[in-house]
């Protein structure tokens, strides 16, 4: 007894422990309003049709036993029942409530599922548009229809069980019989049985006149689309009828049951019923076969477009792809002056050469500064101002990573370790001399362009572990050269375990009997959980659909994380289903789980970037602003739970100008406009014009190529923009059928602007992959690879960005060397295409002069570590000894370093490289001293190198 009381108890104490630590941590995001809401919904829900469900099975059970004859029929039959009769006879009311409480739990149970449901229904906002076919607003269908047939689904599993709840209770007690003499049900049995199937049947009439309204949310395969959705002609013109039909016959045979309270005869039922089954087979199946068969399929285009159209224009709408501009773009440049078209290539884009998916790995060997800290797999694309001009950089954050801790434990894991340190970003358009990111921001703690911020990362995309801050026991926060620093957190974020029951509750929830009786948690400890930002963002807002890839911005002195989440529906009529998980893989999700939009399995044919989320990424506090303000979706949601969303109004200028356009609602609309670019539905029809989103061809992986931001400018533009770009090819071919991007800078007037440029039939451009090919296939450039590929070097392609020049498409490709010595992926080439000409240089800058033909526009020397510079001379000469004798050394370093990129031997030409720098550096100190004292070396005698590009510089541009 001691034991069960124990055990009972222990389990009460589970289930208030995961209650009382939800309630715990929505009350320290200050959501707890979403915590009640949802609680008290589904408690009603639970109580409201769990307590129906009992009521409605207990009720006929209890009718059942009350209609029992009095006496039963003499036969082996009703002998064998007598036996159960009077075994349950002392139990029957505690039979009876067990059976309708067990009953009950579950409907309740089923019941507070539907929370969502119940909320969309009760305060769903109308949309302001009616579908084609019934002129009803779509928010019926979005918010009404679902709520409708989750209560007649649960009124039919009401009636089905309490038809056997009676059949069996009227079995036990000789209402029915099977085998003894004389009829086989008494008349009361019958009445009660009659009317329980006459309200299944009413119940099927029902359900026959939603389903007409249901043909407008159908999903059906199509040959034009696999997930096509709405009424087609054999819906409209045999389906909907058939239902209307149908509706009417269930209705008559339902009379018919309820009639025989007064008949007393199953007769004139069951040919009801017989009639209804048959029914549904002749005219809800038969007769719609006959007509796609024999009207249909004969002219099938004259047939389905009026209703092609229809599921055109709602799908366009449904994505926010209706305002999509789709011009003619000749796919071929008809400027013959070379030079102009050089000169353009800078106005036209900032081409990023760092690829934020290649370089962590030298993010995290330059950067990391110690092993218990890690950058992320892919770094993000950003844009910071920087000497009043917007660049395109490459971002990422210093965070813990307690693989890297030098003794894992319980306090090292929880207490010591807690937190990651800094930003660390890079130039998006050029590298250092030795091919690494030109940085920005950089070392520990972080300083350079971002000015001073909160650089502490107790909140990031690898903090999935609790820690427990604030209390005797000091973390680590940073290391250096004087050793460690320790540190104190300062928030109030997370929940307080001052308190013993907490204290116990916690140990409960995370399976960690220290919580309760550590000596480290003391007077201000408190505990962070639930600390990545996606799942932050997803608690306290349960009802949004959270985007792949949150990313981190510095904003008014403290890092954010800036996270998009999306308003769905499955439910828009006529617009074709999507599944989310499917239309936003890539090449990037394939390899990184982490990238990938949360609810995959999600299928929705209605969405909307409604809402803009942020993290803090050292108090937690998280910030849902209210982004699409037309959204009728995100309106009903803001009903729900009033004071969780802030208006559009209260984001800041810094936040907004970090604000862009999201990757996973971009790939929903290229895969949708694969299909849904063209307008008219013959062409639909015919699927001549189907485009595909080509493989990434820069990997193995097989998936699609992921869409890459860059700043620049589409035809119809006058200056650049921070952009989102794809390509399209035609279905089944590898040649390029159209360009795709769309204005990414929030606070523009164009922003999500979608431009299309498509490519005529009648001339072929390369796509991404003959562009590959061609890179790969040309001799030239296929020796240069095998070099650096010589030793156990590795090359690495990066992204392969296309740009529209001139008519054409300009494509470029970094490309990346890791081996030797080195452990991560320094630039080394740069990969240019144009019009059929191909470069393969070390610079952008020479690549771009290469096929061209023509040198760029001319502009100050950079600086040395400036890889669009293009490169330096070998050394000069100098009549000044002191000079000539560092020149010289500058040049057997040069020579050298061009002896070991021959032999492919990455860690000598690194050493050279770095002789070089010193004896120029050498150099020009003397030189510069003699210019002092007028010992000058004479004319052309300086010794800082020209920066002028040379076929016979190092492949980093040095």
């Amino acid at each position: 007894m001691t034991l069960g009381v124990l055990a009972v108890l222990g389990m009460v104490f589970t289930m208030f422990a995961g209650f009382w630590t939800d309630w715990l941590w929505y009350r320290s995001v200050n959501y707890s309003s979403v915590f009640t809401t949802t609680l008290w919904t589904k408690i009603g829900l639970f109580f409201v049709f769990g307590l129906f469900m009992a009521l409605a099975v207990g009720f006929n059970i209890w009718l059942a036993h009350r209609l029992r004859p009095p006496l039963s029929a003499m036969s082996m039959e009703q002998q064998n029942l007598d036996r159960y009769r009077m075994g349950i006879a002392p139990y029957k009311k505690w039979l009876l409530l067990a059976i309708t409480a067990l009953v009950g739990l579950i409907a309740g149970a089923s019941a507070s599922s539907q929370w969502r449901t119940w909320l969309m229904w009760v305060n769903g906002v109308p949309f302001g548009e009616k579908d084609p076919q019934f002129h009803l607003d779509v928010g019926f269908y979005a918010f009404d229809l679902p709520w409708y047939r989750f209560l007649l689904g649960f009124g039919f599993a009401a009636a089905i069980l309490s038809v056997i709840a009676a059949a069996l209770t009227h079995y036990l007690y000789g209402g029915l019989r099977i085998t003894s003499p004389g009829a086989r049900a008494t008349a009361a049995a019958t009445g009660h049985l009659s009317v329980l199937i006459g309200i299944f049947v009413a119940l099927k009439a029902v359900a026959y006149w939603l389903d007409r309204y249901g043909l407008a949310v159908k999903s059906s395969d199509f040959k034009a689309t696999d997930n096509w959705t709405g009424l087609r002609y054999v819906d409209a013109n045999a389906y909907l009828p058939a239902k209307t039909i149908l509706f009417c016959i269930a209705v008559i045979c339902a009379l018919l049951f309820f009639a025989t309270l007064w008949r007393r005869t199953w007769q004139l039922p069951v040919i009801g019923f017989g009639l209804m089954v048959l029914s549904a087979i002749l005219i809800g199946g038969l007769y719609p076969a006959i007509v796609q068969k024999f009207q249909v399929q004969p002219n099938e285009q004259a047939k389905e477009a009026p209703y092609v159209e229809k599921n055109l224009k709602a799908t366009r709408e449904a994505y926010g792809i209706d305002g999509a501009q789709v011009t003619e773009y000749p796919g071929t440049s008809s400027t013959q002056d070379k030079t102009q078209l050089r000169d353009d290539v800078d106005s036209t884009a900032s081409i990023r050469i760092m690829d934020p998916n290649i370089v962590s790995p030298t993010f995290q060997q330059l950067q990391q500064i110690r092993n218990y800290y890690a950058f992320p797999t892919n770094l993000d694309v950003d844009r910071y101002t920087q000497g009043g001009k917007d660049q395109d950089t490459v971002i990422g954050l210093r965070e813990i990573n307690l693989n890297g801790i030098p003794k894992r434990n319980w306090i090292n894991d929880h207490f010591r370790y807690t937190h990651g340190y800094g930003v660390v970003a890079a130039e998006g358009t050029s590298a250092d001399s030795q091919g690494r990111p030109d940085f920005t921001e950089s070392d520990l703690p972080s300083k350079g362009d971002l000015g001073k911020y909160q650089q502490r990362v107790y909140y990031g995309e690898k903090t999935t572990m609790y820690s427990i801050v604030g209390g005797p026991q000091k973390e680590i926060d940073y290391s250096d050269d004087s050793g460690e620093k320790t540190y104190s957190y300062q928030d109030d974020s997370g929940v307080s375990l001052s308190n013993p029951v907490n204290r116990a509750a916690y140990a409960v929830a995370f399976g960690e009997p220290q919580i309760l009786y550590s000596g480290a948690i003391g007077d201000g400890s408190r505990i962070l959980y639930n600390r990545t930002p996606k799942e932050r963002v997803e608690a306290v807002a349960p009802w949004l659909t959270i985007d792949g890839d949150a990313y981190p911005a510095v904003v008014d002195g403290r890092i954010q994380w800036i996270v998009d989440a999306y308003t769905t529906t499955n439910g828009y009529p006529y617009s074709s289903r999507t599944t989310l998980g499917d239309t936003t893989a890539d090449s990037l999700t394939a390899t990184n789980n982490n990238r990938a939009v949360v609810a995959q399995q999600n299928q929705v044919n209605y969405i909307r970037n409604s809402v803009k989320a942020t993290v803090d990424a050292y108090t937690g506090e998280v910030k849902l602003f209210q982004w699409d303000t037309k959204d009728p979706v995100l309106k009903t949601w803001m009903k729900a739970f009033p004071d969780t969303v802030e208006p559009k109004s209260k984001i800041s200028k810094s936040l907004m100008a970090h604000l862009r356009y999201p990757q996973d609602l971009f790939k929903v609309q290229r895969e949708l406009l694969t299909r849904y670019h063209v307008k008219d539905a013959t062409t639909f029809l015919s699927g001549s014009e189907v485009w595909q989103v080509p493989d990434d061809p820069t990997n193995k992986s097989g998936s699609a190529v992921p869409p890459y931001y860059l700043s620049m400018k589409m035809p119809d533009q006058k200056a650049q923009a921070f952009s989102l770009t794809t390509t399209f090819t035609p279905n089944g071919r590898d040649n390029l059928s159209a360009f795709m991007a769309v204005d990414a800078e929030a606070g523009t007037p164009d922003y999500g602007k979608i431009r299309v440029l498509k490519l005529p039939t009648n001339t072929t451009v390369n796509g991404p992959s003959q562009v590959q090919s061609q890179f790969n296939s040309e001799q030239n450039i296929a020796e240069t690879i095998r070099l650096l590929r010589g030793g156990d070097s590795e090359v690495e392609y990066g992204n392969l960005l296309a740009v529209p020049l001139d008519g054409g498409l300009l494509y470029v490709e970094p490309v990346y060397v890791r081996g030797g010595g080195l452990k991560y992926p320094l630039l080394r080439k740069v990969l240019v295409s144009y019009g059929g000409s191909t470069a393969f240089e070390d610079t952008l800058g020479e690549a771009l002069n290469k096929v061209f033909g023509a040198e760029g526009p001319t502009t100050e020397p950079p600086d040395e570590g400036d890889q669009d510079g293009g490169g330096t001379k070998p050394p000069p000469t100098s009549t000044n000894p002191t000079v000539q004798d560092a020149l010289d050394d500058a040049q057997k370093a040069f020579t050298a370093g061009q002896d070991a990129l021959k032999k492919g031997d990455w860690e000598a030409y690194g050493k050279a490289q770095k002789d070089l720098e010193d004896a120029l550096k050498r150099a020009e100190d003397a030189q510069a001293q003699a210019d002092k004292t007028g010992g000058g070396g004479g004319s052309g005698s300086s010794a800082k190198p020209s920066t002028s590009p040379s076929p016979s510089s190092s492949p980093t541009g040095t």
